[in-house]
């Protein structure tokens, strides 16, 4: 199975890196067999003049975002865009999981990739638009649904309410950044997916409220210090709750305040060692202390609760949300009172379809948040999904994953915002119906038709697959001949008018066993939907042996003769159960071939047809 995942996940033709933290437990093996995706990156290079001063490098006034896009085989007019104000999403649990449904994903970074020091939300939300007019104007999709997973939920709804009626025009520092001029193309529908309503909101909830300089983070109030030794402990009384909630609200609008001074001071006129100056660093300690971490009866769910220790640690973290941050842009995300990008005031200013998704075990991302979205609201074309057991990132749970990316899809199909082929959303067929409408004497569309003509397959190599299968496998070139762009078409005679070909392509990306092709360190020899996983060739009833004898005296690496029983099983040997008798191998490119013997004539539909089809909810 590893082997397929660094398929799965290769990034670019040829490359299979190891699996990201969390990837390999979050595959259901039946998921992961049910719709391989392409990861096909994206660049997206746009000019935007007030680029220049927030990144290290960078490209003066172009702003360069890079991504993927999950493509699975079918086509589909809808794009899913994931967009994270500072995180890459591209290797997330669902992502990957709407991709296997069949859904087309695109992850894209915003211009400020794992670093939201220097960020500023509107900027973002510029970064967004210019994704959704990539993937409508160069991509092709007709429609776009904005997925907003955690801090994408806000973004996400800010960039829709902005699209759908624009009125900002400058950041809260008073830089200008103007949405009403971008030209901002609004989304077909909006998936929020555990996310919580603000990133704003989120921080002031996790804000230590026991500092009291924030230059000297140990003078702290001890009546509301949760990590000291005497300090208040959970379960917490609902006073103490409202006034240590009120104690972070104070203490996110003193920096707001120091903030906006400076800001201030750094827009006047500057001379000597400060000039040039239009921003101001500085750390934001002890960060998370939010009390409903500890107490679960706070906002509550399924979600287990943290220790002190680990929240003490996460406190201190130097990757905890907005520990260094400039002026500028704590106005813009990190500011309750003055960041835009807040869900509950962005959602009544748009109309399209929105799914809202609370994970029930989500320890990050708690019910009020999700609530609260989904009542800002204010048009019925809205679903609350609540999913049960699932944690904040479905790390280690792939069958919860599953059932939820699945949700997600009906919900979209029903919206109208994808469109499923009519044979993938009918009802399934009984034994019954298996039987009486699709056997040999009853099928109404049956043509008339003589067996098959020929199979193509891909060659690497054409001097190599010619060795093989005709010095080899005995089966003598009949045609060859170019054909396109330099390709090559050579065809081999199977006997009995059919034939085995290949084309040569030039460019051909290589395979991927598992996915393009049945993979041979897999026991099932298992492939991708839509792959053809193998070829099996009928040989004279009498002949296995001496056929799997001779291919083993001409180098070919053969299995044992296998007896296949009609039940499904096997046998040690020929008896009157046996349906085939079959030798298995690869060719030189990975082709699965089968040689065989059919001992059983296929009789009457009701004794050979056995079972109804399973449908693809039910590989999960």
């Amino acid at each position: 199975m590893a082997h397929r995942l660094k398929g799965i996940a290769a990034h670019v033709a040829g490359v299979r890196p190891s699996p990201c933290i969390g990837e390999s437990s979050n595959q259901d093996p039946a998921a992961a067999r049910r719709a391989p995706f392409h990861r096909v990156p994206i660049k997206i290079v746009f000019e935007d003049q007030s680029a220049a001063d927030e990144r290290y490098g960078g490209s003066g006034t172009h702003v360069i975002l890079e991504g993927e896009l999950l493509q699975p085989p079918r086509p589909s007019n809808t794009v899913i865009i994931f967009m994270h104000p500072s995180g890459i999403q591209n290797l997330l649990p669902m992502p990957m999981a709407l991709a296997r449904e069949g859904l087309h994903v695109v992850t894209m970074a915003s211009r400020y990739p794992n670093n939201d020091s220097a960020l500023i939300m509107e900027k973002v939300v510029i970064d967004l638009g210019a994704t959704v007019r990539h993937c409508r104007r160069r991509l092709g999709y007709k429609k776009v649904v904005l997925a907003g997973w955690s801090g994408g939920g806000s973004l996400s709804a800010l960039y829709q309410s902005q699209a759908e009626k624009p009125t900002i025009t400058c950041t809260p520092a008073g830089d200008p950044v103007d949405l009403s001029a971008a030209k901002l193309i609004p989304a077909d529908g909006l998936l929020l997916l555990a996310a919580h309503s603000s990133r704003a909101r989120i921080f002031t909830e996790w804000l230590d409220p026991a500092v009291l300089d924030e230059s000297d983070p140990s003078k702290r109030d001890p009546a509301l210090d949760i990590f000291g030794v005497d300090g208040p402990k959970p379960p917490f009384s609902p006073e103490f709750v409202e006034t240590y909630r009120a104690a972070q609200l104070a203490r996110n609008r003193r920096i707001t305040a120091w903030a906006q001074e400076r800001v201030k001071e750094l827009n006047e006129q500057r001379s000597g060692w400060q000039q040039g100056q239009r921003d101001l660093c500085f750390t934001v300690h002890c960060t998370q202390a939010d009390i409903a971490r500890l107490d679960t009866n706070l906002d509550h769910n399924q979600r287990e609760p943290a220790t002190l220790e680990e929240l003490a640690k996460e406190n201190h973290s130097p990757a905890g949300l907005a520990r260094y941050s400039n002026v500028r842009s704590w106005l813009s995300q990190w500011s309750v009172d003055l960041s835009r990008a807040d869900a509950l005031a962005c959602l009544p200013h748009t109309s399209v379809p929105t799914f809202v998704l609370h994970n029930a075990k989500d320890h990050l991302a708690f019910p009020s948040h999700a609530k609260g979205m989904y009542s800002a609201i204010r048009h019925n074309r809205k679903k609350y999904y609540e999913a049960e057991d699932a944690t904040h990132y479905f790390f280690g749970q792939p069958e919860v994953l599953t059932t939820v990316a699945a949700a997600i899809c009906d919900w979209l199909v029903a919206e109208k915002l994808v469109r499923i082929p009519p044979a993938e959303i009918s009802p399934p067929l009984s034994l019954e119906d298996l039987r009486t409408t699709y056997g040999p004497t009853t099928l109404a569309t049956k043509l008339e038709l003589q067996g098959l003509n020929h199979v193509v397959l891909v060659s690497s190599d054409m001097d190599r697959t010619a060795k093989f299968v005709s010095g080899k496998l005995g089966f003598p070139l009949v045609k060859a001949f170019p054909v396109f762009d330099g390709a090559q078409h050579f065809f081999f005679d199977a006997g009995n008018g059919c034939h085995l070909a290949y084309f040569w392509y030039p460019k051909a990306p290589p395979s991927f066993p598992g996915v393009s092709s049945a993979n041979p360190k897999d026991p099932e020899a298992k492939s991708a939907h839509g792959s053809m996983n193998h070829v099996a060739w009928r040989v004279p009833t009498g002949k296995i042996s001496e056929y799997r004898q001779t291919l083993a005296d001409r180098g070919v690496l053969v299995s044992d003769v296998i007896y296949h029983d009609n039940n499904g099983g096997f046998s040690e040997k020929l008896t009157p159960t046996v349906s085939w008798a079959s030798c298995y191998f690869y060719g030189p490119d990975g082709e699965y071939f089968e040689f065989t013997e059919q001992h059983h004539v296929f009789g009457s539909p009701e004794r050979e047809i056995e079972v109804a089809p399973k449908t693809r909810r039910e590989i999960r």
